[in-house]
């Protein structure tokens, strides 16, 4: 999933609907993979603290990581899918 966080990243980055006034927020945008045995977890969030506004705010007019994650849903599935059937 290390690929597939890295283009997930870049697309929330790319897509993100706000405009830019310092670029923190688009370039806060960040994605990770961790393991904790046999859970795998790929995150995508904000680093800076007004991130959760930018999705919130209008009715998440600005949001762009629920619209990320659901534009990626079915290749995580089926990385996870191709994971468990070579593992």
């Amino acid at each position: 999933l290390e690929g597939l966080a890295e283009e997930i990243q870049a697309y929330a980055q790319d897509n993100a609907p706000w405009a830019d006034r310092t670029g923190d927020a688009r370039d806060g945008l960040t994605s990770e993979v961790e393991r904790d045995g046999q859970t795998v977890t790929l995150s995508l969030f904000h680093t800076v603290d007004y991130g959760q506004w930018l999705e919130t705010i209008q009715s998440g007019q600005f949001a762009i990581i629920i619209p990320t994650l659901e534009e990626y849903a079915d290749q995580v599935f089926q990385a996870v899918s191709a994971e468990r059937s070579s593992g």
